[in-house]
């Protein structure tokens, strides 16, 4: 049997069932976007409430490309599971498409931009990983 392991989305987080260890919480820091540039907020609920606002609008996306079967999505997540520094604050996905759960994390959103530009072009041109 051969099982993926479905990638943590934004909607994984602000739906009910997503319950990270309390631990992870305490010490988690959450960002909502001031223009291009993201900026601490107060509490989880501040930052749900953020997403919430610019889900419809787009303000939380850097871009997205779609090429054949593949959907390349670069977004703003305001949360990073890293707990590195800087923070990994955004990323590219791949969904669909040979080259499904490729993923890279960005610190800025000129970084996240790149990385966007990046990704596609290695979706476009070199062969997916066997597997």
């Amino acid at each position: 049997m051969n099982s993926k392991a479905i990638p943590l989305t934004r909607l994984h987080i602000l739906t009910s069932d997503f319950r990270p260890p309390t631990s992870d919480l305490k010490k988690m820091l959450y960002y909502k976007l001031v223009g291009h540039t993201p900026v601490a907020v107060n509490s989880l609920s501040e930052w749900q409430n953020y997403l919430h606002s610019v889900q419809h609008s787009g303000q939380h996306l850097v871009a997205e490309t779609i090429i054949g079967d593949a959907k390349i999505s670069t977004s703003f997540s305001g949360f990073d599971l890293t707990f590195g520094e800087p923070p990994l604050l955004f990323e590219t996905m791949v969904l669909g498409g040979p080259h499904h759960g490729r993923m890279q994390r960005y610190s800025t959103w000129e970084q996240a931009r790149n990385g966007h530009d990046d990704t596609v072009i290695q979706v476009m041109t070199i062969s997916p990983p066997d597997e």
